[in-house]
């Protein structure tokens, strides 16, 4: 197996694996190691959780022209969960409607699917959006959930 090279947003690379990389190594090296024993395994996935986010690993055996087999490894990145709502409530000044809309917010609902997730009308779900954006001082729905992690994040080491 290649060793993996990482860039980073500077330009510089390093060679030093970090837990992405590493979670994918192990991935394919297990789909080639099932192949080798006899069982061809359709899909191997696994979860790694690291501060930021959570990424969905997936991986499959692909045999090439010449014979050998490879493992096509497809990894997707996810947002962690957000904080929960009670929470939320007393850290932020959030109604109780707030919090779950602030949580659908930062795992990337839309007012359609918030409005479905909740019962409520496309209108009321944008209702409870727009309060959440104002209270949380944000521009953006995309900002909400890094705001809830970071101001619970600050709030719990003070």
């Amino acid at each position: 197996m290649a060793a993996a090279v990482t860039r980073h947003s500077s330009g510089q690379e390093s060679d030093r694996p970090t837990e992405i990389q590493r979670s994918v190594e192990d991935l394919a090296r297990t789909v080639l190691d099932r192949v080798d024993e006899g069982t061809v395994p359709l899909r191997v996935r696994r979860e790694v959780f690291t501060s930021d986010a959570c990424y969905a690993l997936s991986a499959r055996p692909l045999r090439l022209p010449d014979g050998m087999v490879t493992a096509v490894v497809t990894l997707e990145r996810r947002a962690p969960e957000p904080p929960p709502a009670e929470a939320l409530r007393e850290a932020f000044g959030l109604t109780r409607k707030e919090a779950s809309v602030a949580r659908l917010l930062a795992r990337g609902f839309s007012n359609l699917a918030i409005a479905h997730e909740m019962g409520v009308s496309k209108h009321t779900a944008r209702h409870h959006t727009e309060n959440v954006m104002l209270k949380l001082c944000v521009r953006s729905r995309t900002q909400v959930g890094g705001v809830l992690r970071a101001g619970l994040d600050a709030r719990q080491s003070a």
